[in-house]
C-alpha cells in the first residue's frame, strides 16, 4: 500500500515567485492499483511523482509504503522499490550501451553486484521474450546500441527495464507524450500488458482524457496543487470526456490546448 498524507511542497518560499506545487495532497493506493492523473500545466502532477520517487523533498506530510515511512528516504534507496519511465525517450536508458546491457543493468537493480558482469543464458532468454512482445523487432537488435533506436523503440525498452524486476511502484510521467500517435498507442498497449494482473502500484500522468478514463482503475484530477476530483471502479468506467471537461470547468482548472488536442 502507498499512503500519501497531507503532502505539501512549496517552491521559492518567501520570494515573490513562491508557488505551492502540492497543497495537502492525500492519496491511498492498494497493491495492483493503476492510477491515472490528469491536470493542466502547473497542476502538480510531476511534482507529486518527484516527491514519491525522492527526487524532491517535501515540506510537510508523509509518504509511507507498506507501512514504512519513506518520506525522507534518499532517492537512491527508494530506487529499489520505485521504477520510472520519463516523457523523453532519451531518459531512463543508456544510449552508449546496447539493448542487452541496458536490460542486464535493470535486472540487477537492488541486487548485490560483484566484479563479474556476465549475462547468463537464462537472462538472454528472458530478455528476448520480453523484447519480442513489443512487436518492434527489438529481440533481433539485442547487440545494437540504444542510441540508434527510434523514440518508440527506446521508450518500449525503458518500459521493459522499469518492470523487469517487479517494483512496488511504477511511475509513468507522460511517457507517450513525445511519441507520434501510432507509436504512443503501441507503448500504451505494452503498458497495459505489462501492468495487467501485476502486484505493483502504477501511477500514470497524462494530458489525454481518453487515456485517463480508459486505462487503470482509479483517476485523479489535479489543479494548482490540489486534488479536485477522484473516481474509481464503476464511476471511473462510466466517465466520458465531456464529464472531465465539465469537472475542469467546475473547479476553474486550466483546460489548455494540449489537453483538448490530445482528447
Amino acid at each position: 500500500m502507498l499512503k500519501i498524507e497531507n503532502l505539501t511542497k512549496i517552491f521559492n518560499v518567501g520570494e515573490t515567485t513562491e508557488k505551492t506545487a502540492l497543497n495537502n495532497v492525500s492519496l491511498t493506493l492498494e497493491e495492483g492499483d493503476f492510477l491515472t492523473i490528469i491536470g493542466g500545466n502547473g497542476a502538480g502532477k510531476s511534482t507529486l511523482l518527484n516527491c514519491i520517487s525522492g527526487v524532491l523533498s517535501v515540506d510537510n506530510g508523509t509518504i509511507s509504503l507498506d507501512g514504512e515511512d519513506v518520506t525522507h528516504l534518499a532517492e537512491y534507496k527508494r530506487a529499489k522499490y520505485v521504477s520510472r519511465v520519463f516523457q523523453n525517450p532519451l531518459d531512463g536508458t543508456a544510449g552508449g550501451m546496447n539493448i542487452e546491457e541496458n536490460l542486464a543493468l535493470a535486472f540487477r537493480r537492488g541486487k548485490k553486484r560483484g566484479l563479474g558482469w556476465g549475462i547468463t543464458k537464462e537472462e538472454r532468454v528472458l530478455f528476448h521474450k520480453l523484447l519480442s512482445e513489443t512487436g518492434l523487432g527489438l529481440e533481433s537488435l539485442m547487440a545494437q546500441k540504444v542510441s540508434t533506436l527510434s523514440g518508440g523503440q527506446r521508450q518500449s525498452l525503458a518500459l521493459i527495464m522499469a518492470v523487469l524486476v517487479q517494483p512496488k511502484i511504477l511511475l509513468l510521467d507522460e511517457h507517450t507524450a513525445a511519441l507520434d500517435p501510432k507509436t504512443a498507442k503501441t507503448v500504451l498497449e505494452l503498458t497495459q500488458k505489462f501492468t495487467k494482473d501485476s502486484k505493483f502500484i502504477t501511477i500514470m500522468v497524462t494530458h489525454n482524457m481518453n487515456d485517463a478514463i480508459k486505462i487503470g482503475n482509479k483517476l485523479v484530477m489535479m489543479n494548482q496543487g490540489n486534488v479536485v476530483f477522484q473516481a474509481s471502479g464503476q464511476e471511473k468506467q462510466n466517465l466520458k470526456v465531456v464529464d472531465l471537461i465539465s469537472k475542469f470547468s467546475e473547479v476553474g482548472a486550466e483546460l489548455n490546448d494540449r489537453i483538448l488536442l490530445n482528447s
